[in-house]
């Protein structure tokens, strides 16, 4: 029996956990970047799920052909490494969230005191196990703030997704745009080529001068700068783009650019917005936080029984009994832990509402310049590119009928070129406000389901 104590304490450290060292790799890490495979059997696997929760068509996943936007979203949302750091926070505080609300550990003491009277036997020993016995209900409340706590870095991984989201659309738009802008540009190009090849075999022929013929070439050289120009920043969308997606800089994606003005917009775009935001939504569950810190504090006011066993030895004499602890809540009553609870579940409500307030003012201003950026769109499509397709027209017939005038038809090629690429401006400014409206209104999947308290 003398090893009871020894097995006792060993039996204890036995529930501890020990520390393992998990070093950093990056080596590992940048193969396994390497071989990220985005028409993996996972990735078609999440593309279905988020398809299945999603309230618009996202059409199938299949990167045979290229990857569409919806196909990049699916990309970015699994493989985007800033979201992958958001969910392991997440995660971590899940983590801590189960564990939550345990009773305390009970508490081992134990008094040795040596009688200096000389006696046979002048050793006094005193032990006591001591268990607290939470009548206040206290952990029940500290486990549904922990889940409270945990539901807002749920929240904030919604948030965080669809951020990405919408950077990956901006992003894809201004790529976009620059591919239709090199199209553009390679088309006059090819131009200004063809009326180059007249305007040199009638600067040979004696029937235009050298410097009228040359103003073709000096533009053909300023356009040729410019394509290289062009893409040169289409390279860079698509290296932006790679990054959001979570892939390497090389890897072999072809990216099926284009332009996306157009989006169903829902009936009422405040009531979609009050349900949908995510921002919105991270200031509700820091609301509820609030709500159960409050609770907390409340119920610290109420005492918790301490109780447990005892055992003395004095002067040779054994003695077992039974002892226990009540705090009387007559003085300190947790007042300074309410009070401020309490004020702060007011502060944390304002920054809800003041959020409100923020979010219908930008949703607003985003409706104005949607609004704004679409007339502007409509009426360079129907006054300015029509007038410039009428001057081309012109140009040509004189051409036809031996008037042909170098100046004439550079300024009829170039003011179309032109009148394009204000058109491809107008779309890609109507689909940024675009953007900004969807930003503002959120996702129109459900995120993926979370860890209930109950589970």
């Amino acid at each position: 029996m003398k090893y009871t104590p020894i097995i006792f304490g060993l039996a204890l450290l036995a529930g501890c956990q020990s520390y393992e060292p998990l070093p950093l790799d990056p080596d590992a890490h940048l193969k396994s970047w390497a071989e990220r495979d985005p028409a993996s059997e996972t990735v078609v696997a999440y593309a279905k799920r988020l398809a299945e929760r999603d309230s618009q068509p996202r059409g199938k996943y299949d990167l045979g052909d290229g990857a569409s936007l919806r196909e990049a979203e699916v990309i970015a949302l699994f493989f985007n490494p800033a979201l992958r750091t958001t969910r392991l926070h997440a995660d971590a505080a899940l983590a801590g969230a189960r564990e939550a609300g345990h009773w305390e550990d009970p508490e081992l003491n134990v008094d040795a005191a040596w009688i200096i009277a000389s006696i046979s036997q002048p050793w006094a020993l005193g032990a006591g196990l001591s268990f607290t016995i939470p009548f206040s209900g206290t952990p029940g409340v500290e486990r549904d703030l922990a889940f409270a706590g945990y539901d807002v870095t749920y929240r904030e991984v919604v948030a965080a997704e669809w951020q990405t989201l919408i950077e990956l659309r901006v992003e894809w738009n201004h790529a976009a745009a620059a591919a239709e802008r090199i199209r553009l540009t390679r088309d006059f190009i090819g131009r200004i080529e063809s009326v180059k090849e007249i305007a040199d075999r009638l600067a040979e022929s004696g029937e235009l001068t050298n410097i009228d013929a040359r103003v073709f070439a000096l533009e053909l050289v300023s356009q040729r700068a410019e394509l290289m120009g062009l893409q040169a920043e289409l390279r860079g969308h698509e290296f932006k783009l790679h990054e959001l997606m979570g892939l390497r800089p090389e890897a072999p994606l072809k990216l099926n650019l284009q332009l996306t003005p157009e989006a169903a917009m829902p009936k009422s775009a405040e009531k979609t917005l009050l349900a949908r935001n995510p921002a919105l939504s991270v200031k509700r569950a820091e609301y509820e936080v609030a709500e159960q810190q409050f609770r907390l504090e409340i119920h610290k006011q109420y005492p918790d029984l301490a109780i447990g066993p005892s055992y003395e030895i004095d002067e040779g004499q054994s003695r077992i009994g039974i002892g226990f602890g009540l705090p009387i809540p007559i003085i300190n009553l947790n007042r300074e832990g309410i009070a401020r609870s309490r004020a702060e579940r007011l502060a944390v409500r304002s920054e809800f509402e003041g959020e409100l307030e923020t979010l219908l003012h930008a949703l607003a201003q985003a409706g104005n310049e949607l609004k704004s950026a679409h007339d502007l769109h409509s009426y360079i499509e129907r006054e300015l590119a029509p007038l410039a397709d009428k001057q081309i027209a012109d140009a040509e017939r004189l051409a036809e009928v031996g008037e042909f005038d170098a100046l004439v038809q550079l300024d009829a090629w170039t003011r179309r070129h032109e009148a394009r690429l204000q058109v491809l401006d107008a779309t890609l400014t109507e689909a940024l406000a675009l953007e900004q409206v969807l930003a503002l209104l959120g996702p129109t999947y459900q995120p993926e389901p979370k860890e209930s308290e109950d589970e």
